[in-house]
């Protein structure tokens, strides 16, 4: 659901995000989003979080083979 969260921000900018385009994007009825994020703040927050989360490993990952400054 947070990755459907993520698709319909893309595709909708922040004012188009709703349960039901969420549910829809993410093929789950829409009482499971609304069950598990009750408001759309909850909702909002919870994917962003997701893609702070998703951010953080690429660039671990990234950091990780950096053997020296040269290599930043």
């Amino acid at each position: 659901m947070l990755d459907a969260t993520l698709d319909v921000l893309v595709s909708d900018g922040a004012a188009g995000i709703t349960h039901r385009k969420v549910a829809a994007r993410a093929d789950v009825p829409l009482g499971s989003v609304t069950y598990h994020f009750a408001s759309l703040a909850e909702l909002q927050a919870a994917a962003f979080a997701r893609y702070v989360a998703l951010r953080a490993e690429e660039f671990a990952a990234a950091f990780a083979e950096v053997r020296d400054r040269a290599g930043l």
